[in-house]
């Protein structure tokens, strides 16, 4: 245990040079080597491939997004493939591909509120209607 409290110590003071650890007892350091490894132990990897069909769906930027919100906590494996499910569905009713910002905002409804199969299907309404007003926009414009 001295030496994993030596070699934290050697990586705080490396990565906070102003902080002086000497005012930590030992108590406090070992708690602190019990807290990093329990956090290590909790972080499991999630290896998720996407097939064929969830490729067409999502784009790379998409999936690439999704990856690194999965990474800092902001989706857990349930709501990953939440994430997916929605995708697709939305993928067979527009045959369209499922860009960054509206796989932004499938994440944040996924993360704020609580849904239900009522709550689902009325989101995916949502999500095509707006896709609709987008499309209908741009060929305005035009």
């Amino acid at each position: 245990m001295k030496k994993e409290i030596e070699n934290i110590k050697k990586k705080l003071a490396d990565k906070y040079p102003n902080q002086p650890l000497e005012e930590l007892s030992e108590q406090e350091m070992e708690k602190l080597v019990e807290l990093l490894e329990d956090r290590e132990a909790k972080k499991k990897p999630y290896y998720r491939s996407l097939d064929m069909v969830e490729a067409q769906a999502i784009s790379v930027e998409a999936y690439g997004y999704m990856i690194s919100m999965y990474n800092i906590g902001s989706l857990s494996e349930f709501s990953y493939e939440k994430v997916i499910q929605i995708c697709m569905h939305l993928y067979f009713i527009t045959q369209e591909q499922v860009s960054k910002s509206k796989l932004d905002k499938i994440i944040t409804m996924i993360n704020f509120a609580d849904l239900n199969q009522n709550n689902l299907k009325e989101f995916i309404d949502t999500l095509i209607n707006d896709n609709r007003y987008q499309m209908s926009t741009q060929k305005i414009k035009q």
